[in-house]
């Protein structure tokens, strides 16, 4: 007696069938033909909602792809996930390595849990990003936050502005906090199109204190990035604070940064503006210091700069 056709097996055996299965097997079962697909591959996705499964999101967000992540969200995978590493299990096929778990769920460097929000704002994938946005589960602030810092670490100024749009419609009462959190992201990593974003900005500028946009400026100058000076110089010029003392502990915190330019007219320029502006720097010298480490660089106008230190 012939065994009987599969497909002519009745689906609800077929779907109890899947369930003692890995998403792996299913995946691989509904590839065979069309009618196990049909039935399968809705399964892969309502499994993969599960908590601590969870891996269709996280593979749409890294590999930009709309329609995945659109269907793993009607299956029900949260948009915050259970878990920050999801199954290594994926709905498509094979096992993950460990190399290739830790590649699609590590990210960034700062240390944190990673989310889909966080992974398409770093990648700039601004549609699935706009879903995300959309899902009327509602998405904590600060799930925002560390997708905005993601942003704005990797330059990614479409990105930040539809995050921060987002800030105003729904976390208005967060502006602040989140403008902050572009400019440092931004800041570390000398993004120059945020920076540039932001701080052609009007009224986000607005959030940002003229002490804590000082400081910034300050910092450009000193770690070698002219063109940022120059940027930020040209929306609002320097300004002293008012107590000297405060003065020299930023402007210490500037000598101790990393120098990661090769300019050193800005550092010139800063020097040249703190003491039109009366800045008593021949006390203390942080501004000599600042000078002298100009003076080590290969680009250096040495006849400007050793005119200024005697």
């Amino acid at each position: 007696m012939a065994s009987p056709r599969l497909d002519k097996l009745p689906d609800e055996l077929i779907v109890e069938l899947a369930r003692y299965l890995w998403l792996g097997d299913m995946s691989h079962l509904a590839r065979v033909n069309r009618w196990l697909y049909q039935i399968l591959d809705p399964i892969l996705y309502l499994m993969d909602a599960k908590p601590y499964n969870q891996y269709a999101l996280f593979w749409a967000a890294k590999h930009n792809l709309l329609t995945v992540a659109e269907r793993a969200l009607r299956a029900g995978t949260p948009v915050q996930p259970h878990s920050g590493v999801p199954s290594p299990l994926r709905p498509f096929g094979r096992i993950l390595t460990g190399q290739e778990l830790k590649a699609a769920t590590k990210f960034s460097n700062f240390s944190r849990r990673t989310t889909p929000l966080d992974i398409v704002a770093g990648a700039g994938h601004c549609a699935i990003a706009a879903l995300l946005l959309r899902d009327p589960r509602l998405i904590r602030s600060f799930d925002v936050e560390l997708a905005i810092h993601s942003a704005a670490a990797n330059d990614r100024e479409e990105m930040v502005d539809m995050l921060l749009w987002h800030v105003e419609q729904v976390h208005k009462e967060c502006m602040s906090h989140m403008i902050g959190c572009s400019f440092t992201g931004a800041g570390l990593h000398q993004s120059v199109a945020v920076l540039k974003l932001l701080v052609e900005n009007g009224t986000r500028l607005a959030f940002i204190s003229r002490e804590r946009y000082s400081l910034y400026q300050m910092n450009y100058a000193g770690t070698g990035h002219d063109e940022l000076w120059d940027l930020f110089s040209s929306i609002r010029p320097l300004e002293l604070v008012p107590d000297h003392r405060i003065q020299r502990q930023d402007l210490r915190s500037n000598l101790t940064a990393r120098v990661t330019g090769k300019g050193s007219r800005g550092i010139v320029e800063l020097v040249e503006t703190f003491t039109r502006l009366g800045f008593d720097w021949m006390c203390k010298g942080e501004l000599a210091w600042m000078l002298r480490m100009a003076l080590r660089r290969q680009r250096s106008p040495h006849g400007a700069l050793t005119q200024l230190l005697v």
